[in-house]
């Protein structure tokens, strides 16, 4: 059997990922529609740890003429391989001189590398960053036009973005070492820069007029980084092993793939994932954050300094729209915070309308790191805070725990927390990560998708989070079977519902539900549908079917199934329906406009001898449905009642579901 090829992740060398059994993702095609198009001086910007690096490796290969390198690519058959002379500048490469300025140590850096450059090929050292002078001296020797590779031009830029003044020194070395370039264009075969921005004063691009910027054209969306059908293709075993790993289908474990790490779009119509995370992924075989935590993003102090001010808010992150000249007018004397989010791979490009750019997070890792960023520099929550959160989690204390989460999301300003359930969610599941590593979100099962995971030595605890109620999230865990993907955990399971407020921006309710291995084993069969009581509702009348609960206690032997609106699984309530006796519908305007009541409609339709008890919660126009108002046990809306008398009317529903299920127990 063949081995499995290996995955590289420490290297930017082509050579080195084609000497033996290892994964190499071919891009040669682009290079070779390059030559096509005789687009022969280009620029590409894309983040940080996105293949620029090997990208550029192949190229100097390619133009270097080691064909044996390209046997089986793309490009080998299509390329004659004549050999250039290939100057590649990483400017990843460069180390500086400490204890002197920034404008001394680039200097310095740029002319020690192209000395070492000069060397290389045998001709005069420059005495200073001067490539237009190194290119002219190589031309000489060889008498061949030369290929220039230029990778991460932007890195000494980068390095003082929140440091105006050394800024402009650095701009001033880089100025004085590209500008020289307009005027070699008869010498320079092909020129091809890459950086994450595009810094509009750098004189690359200001001075060479021909520069074909590739960013956004929609022929090199994904020049770097993996389309869908490359990561199938060129990780398929690997997509297998995991898959058998997680206990799931391929399938699925390509929808968490796809959930985790794609979305980046330069055009918003390809959409590619991060090299840097997929490699790591199947590595580690777990799904972590790995690009974003791979460099800290020295951003976020502007981030928070917007979001104090007012500027923006997290849904800026969501949706964002800009203009191409926005975009264009990268100034690096006068920063926006969008373009530099954008250029960075912290926002990417969703939706493209004539002129307009609609801006979002990619993914699901970018989202929850960057809300993380955020917590650990606005949270000042104490120490003890998180120290109690920490026993409560090792000693399976869940009300101390939801306590604690409640105390610390209390120190999170209103500029964060906005009225979004995913938001809420984030930070939830952000403190429960900051104490206890094995927790995980948005985890993909054959059913749906579970909110958050965390595990510890003895228990899993299964998270469901709601705006409308927390009993509608464990209802949803059950619906949706969650806990069966850790049935052979052998740990005990807890299943928590919590709902958020909008108001209070904390948490509002949490119910939790300690479930056993015998429950989970048990069939459907044994488990679902053989109540005789099933009570049907709107969610927003949690809280009234909570009190009706608890008055159908007494009679609770029966078996009690409940759907509300939004959360019912259509199979089961078919299923629910054929085993029920008695059916108490709580009525609204927004139940009776919902397709549950539907379903209800056509059920009570079919079938005549079932035993209606609807309980009118709010206003609604029920008496335009002729058979609701013929049996409608309460006029007034129990909303409106004071609370005794919401007892009664419950009360006097319970008596009769009682009386009907005896007498239907005396006949049969």
């Amino acid at each position: 059997m063949a081995s499995i090829p290996t995955i590289l992740t420490n290297t930017h060398d082509f050579k080195k990922f084609r000497s033996g059994p290892f994964i190499y993702v071919d891009k040669t095609k682009y290079v070779y529609q390059l030559m096509q198009s005789e687009m022969t001086q280009c620029f590409l910007s894309r983040p940080r740890r996105f293949g620029k690096s090997l990208l550029i490796n192949m190229m100097k290969e390619l133009f270097l003429g080691n064909k044996s390198l390209f046997e089986d690519l793309y490009i080998y058959d299509r390329y004659d391989f004549k050999p250039y002379p290939v100057i590649h500048l990483s400017f990843t490469m460069l180390e500086y001189p400490i204890h002197v300025s920034a404008e001394m140590a680039l200097y310095q850096a740029l002319t020690m590398y192209l000395s070492t450059i000069a060397e290389n090929h045998g001709v005069d050292k420059p005495d200073g960053p001067f490539l237009g002078t190194l290119l002219t001296k190589i031309y000489q020797k060889y008498q061949t036009p030369i290929v220039l590779l230029i990778d991460e031009y932007d890195k000494p830029l980068l390095s003082y973005i929140n440091a105006p003044d050394p800024r402009k020194e650095v701009l001033k070395v880089l100025k004085q070492m590209f500008s020289p370039l307009k005027d070699l264009a008869d010498i320079i075969h092909f020129l091809f820069i890459t950086g994450i921005s595009k810094f509009s004063q750098v004189s690359i691009f200001s001075d060479l007029n021909n520069l074909d910027d590739l960013t956004m054209h929609t022929d090199y969306a994904t020049i770097a980084g993996f389309t869908q059908e490359e990561l199938e293709f060129y990780f398929k075993d690997y997509i297998i092993q995991l898959a058998g790993i997680k206990d799931i289908t391929t399938d699925n474990l390509l929808d968490q793939i796809k959930l985790w790490y794609n979305g980046y779009s330069w055009d918003g119509k390809h959409f590619v994932y991060a090299p840097f995370s997929i490699s790591h992924l199947f590595k580690q075989r777990a799904f972590n954050n790995y690009w974003f935590s791979s460099a800290t993003p020295s951003f976020l102090a502007k981030v928070v300094e917007e979001l104090e001010k007012g500027k923006i808010t997290l849904d800026s992150f969501e949706s964002c729209t800009l203009s191409e000249s926005e975009m264009e007018k990268y100034d690096i004397t006068n920063i926006k915070l969008m373009p530099l989010l954008f250029q960075s791979g912290y926002l990417s490009l969703k939706k493209k309308n004539r002129y307009r750019l609609e801006l979002h997070f990619p993914n699901h890792e970018v989202r929850e790191s960057f809300n993380t960023g955020l917590f650990d520099l606005f949270s000042k929550e104490n120490l003890s805070e998180f120290q109690r959160l920490s026993h409560s989690i090792e000693s399976g204390d869940i009300d101390q725990m939801i306590t604690s989460i409640k105390h610390i999301m209390a120190t999170i300003p209103h500029q964060i927390l906005d009225k979004k359930e995913n938001v809420y969610r984030s930070h939830f599941y952000t403190i429960l990560k900051t104490i206890n590593e094995n927790t995980q979100s948005e985890i993909s099962t054959n059913l749906g998708r579970i909110d958050t995971v965390m595990e510890t030595s003895d228990t899993i605890y299964i998270f469901e989070f709601k705006m409308q109620s927390a009993l509608q999230g464990i209802r949803q865990i059950k619906k949706k079977r969650y806990a069966d993907a850790y049935i052979n955990k052998d740990k005990k399971l807890v299943l928590i519902g919590v709902k958020f407020s909008q108001q209070s921006r904390n948490i509002a309710d949490y119910k939790y539900e300690h479930i056993t291995q015998k429950d989970m084993l048990k069939t459907d069969s044994e488990k679902r549908y053989t109540e005789k009581i099933l009570v049907l509702y709107d969610a927003q009348d949690e809280t009234l079917c909570n009190l009706l609960m608890m008055h159908l206690q007494p009679i609770k032997h029966y078996g009690i199934a409940c759907f509300d609106h939004i959360t019912y699984d259509e199979i089961q309530l078919l299923q629910a329906f054929s085993k029920s006796k008695c059916i108490i519908c709580l009525l609204s305007s927004q139940f009776l406009a919902s397709d549950l009541f539907n379903k209800l409609t056509e059920y009570i339709q079919q079938n005549s001898s079932i035993r209606l008890f609807p309980l009118i919660t709010r206003p609604c126009a029920y008496t335009t449905i002729k058979w609701l108002a013929d049996i409608a046990t309460n006029k007034t809306p129990l909303v409106k009642l004071p609370d005794l008398e919401q007892n009664e009317q419950m009360v006097f529903v319970v008596e009769e579901v009682a009386k009907t299920l005896h007498s239907f127990e005396k006949s049969s």
